[in-house]
């Protein structure tokens, strides 16, 4: 381990975590790693935690890394967003910035690597979100394949990749279809600053990323953001949004991605 990960491990051991109230919602951020630690909508948690795995492509090889493993400076604060400097020692070369703020009643997220290598890479990052029994009772969601199916979520007891659909979502609707308790909405806004639409048709019809796939966990997903070119001397940016909401799965398109 270098000298500089070295003291971002030893001060951001020394960090609690962070809040950002938006609305009705609580979203917490672990001041170690970065990460999402949970979220909160009227004092019942929605969210247990959420863990990016980043799929680092290169000459050289490919590796898999986990948030878990990344190491966090102090927050800094920009105006109202909370920003996030990391370093993983499984990505040399490569720094992490992850900035939340509040937009449209939930939380974006925009995650921005650069490659201060020589080479070029490429970077697939998955987010697994992860939720608590309660929630998932009755949960339907929005997702998996071209903008749907919208069908019961999956029970499985081990991680299971969805090989069903040729195109694969980049974004989830959790919604509990009798309308009564909190739904939960997360998906891709922009690649690089320019905005992408989460749910698309390749004009490639037979065009299948295998390594981009959404799977199925025991108690969430795991879902791919996106494949980015990471050049040498420059940085390359995903933004993604998350937010519970009321209602059911019309509420969620008229008022929450109508609105986005």
């Amino acid at each position: 381990m270098n000298r500089t990960l070295l003291l971002l491990v030893l001060l951001s051991a020394l960090l609690p975590a962070a809040e950002l109230k938006i609305g009705t919602a609580l979203y917490r951020i672990d001041d170690k790693t970065g990460a999402i630690a949970g979220v909160k909508e009227g004092g019942k948690t929605i969210l247990s935690g959420a863990e990016n795995r980043y799929l680092l492509m290169t000459p050289k090889g490919d590796v898999t890394a986990l948030e878990s493993e990344d190491a966090a400076a102090p927050v800094r604060r920009d105006s109202d967003a909370l920003v996030y400097v990391c370093a993983n020692p499984k990505l040399p070369g490569v720094t992490v910035t992850k900035r939340y703020f509040p937009c449209n009643g939930g939380l974006r997220r925009t995650l921005e690597y650069r490659n201060d290598g020589k080479e070029i890479a490429f970077l697939l990052t998955f987010t697994e979100c992860h939720f608590p029994a309660q929630f998932r009772k009755g949960l339907w969601h929005l997702g998996a394949g071209y903008i749907g199916p919208y069908k019961p979520l999956p029970e499985v007891s081990q991680p299971r990749v969805v090989n069903e659909y040729r195109q694969s979502s980049k974004g989830m609707v959790l919604v509990h279809p009798d309308g009564r308790e909190t739904n939960f909405c997360h998906y891709r806004v922009k690649i690089n600053e320019q905005v992408v639409l989460p749910w698309w048709h390749s004009t490639i019809g037979h065009y299948r990323e295998y390594a981009d796939r959404l799977w199925y966990l025991p108690d969430g997903y795991r879902m791919g953001l996106g494949t980015l070119d990471l050049q040498p001397g420059k940085a390359i940016s995903v933004t993604d949004f998350l937010r519970p909401f009321p209602g059911d799965l019309y509420s969620f398109f008229e008022e929450v991605f109508a609105k986005d």
